[in-house]
């Protein structure tokens, strides 16, 4: 299980970086503005976590424990939903760096 878990959010820090990429090139072309992709990449990280904590729950993939803590306006875990924004991060760190390096 955990090494599905772990396919599962390889493939999607690659569709939020990439969606972050498509939306940062967009808004410099059409907006004329340099976002940066650190913070494009949370928020989609983030909207992804969120979405897929809820389907997870509504379709009884998996449930909180009590000791879970809760985001209450989202009804989500405090660390499942960090955890894609954290390491679609870290991996764009260790990208950066190893291309720097090359």
């Amino acid at each position: 299980m955990c090494t599905l878990a772990a396919v599962g959010d390889r493939a999607l820090i690659i569709l939020a970086l990439k969606s972050a990429g498509v939306i940062s090139c967009v808004a410099a072309k059409v907006f004329r503005i340099r976002p940066n992709v650190y913070v494009g990449s949370v928020i989609i990280g983030f909207l992804f976590a969120t979405r897929i904590e809820h389907f997870a729950q509504l379709v009884g993939l998996w449930e909180y424990k009590p000791s879970m803590p809760v985001i209450p306006m989202l009804k989500t875990g405090l660390l499942p939903t960090l955890q894609l924004p954290l390491l679609t991060v870290v991996t764009l760190r260790v990208a950066f760096a190893g291309m720097r390096k090359a």
